[in-house]
């Protein structure tokens, strides 16, 4: 899949009908499942699967691995808020538990690029950055993987 067929995947997203009338969701089969669309995003450490799920009540990211591993957190609805689940996602596959994080995106020549530190709660601190060729989500995703080593050997 190329980046250009990546990205019009990401920015594609399924909508369900909701409020169907007084009982009606009952009658129909799966009318109040959800199922997010999950865009498997290759890297250099293996394949992670990205999906995030937005409900009344915020947004959850789920990450998963090639080996059937997944995390989640539940964000709010913003931005940052999605930019933070992906990081903690990213950090909880590789069992990491974040105390804080700190984000930016820095203009640098023709590119934006997400700078990350994460202060995980033994007091370790991790770095990482990503070129952002998609999402935030997804550069959240890159930076974090960089920042935590998964899949490094």
């Amino acid at each position: 899949m190329s980046n250009n067929e990546l990205r019009a995947a990401v920015e594609t997203s399924t909508r369900r009908r909701v409020g169907l009338g007084r009982g009606l969701e009952s009658a129909i089969a799966g009318a109040e499942e959800e199922s997010p669309p999950a865009h498997v995003w290759p890297l250099a450490a293996g394949d992670l699967r990205l999906s995030i799920a937005e409900s009344a009540t915020g947004t959850t990211v789920t990450v998963s691995d090639e080996r059937g591993r997944s995390y989640a957190v539940e964000g709010d609805w913003t931005e940052d808020g999605v930019r933070e689940a992906a990081v903690r996602a990213v950090a909880g596959l590789a069992g990491v538990s974040v105390a804080r994080v700190t984000a930016a995106v820095l203009p640098m020549d023709d590119s934006l690029v997400m700078t990350l530190l994460l202060e995980a709660d033994d007091g370790s601190r991790h770095a990482g950055a990503a070129v952002i060729s998609g999402t935030i989500a997804f550069a959240a995703v890159e930076a974090s993987v960089a920042a935590v080593g998964l899949g490094a050997s």
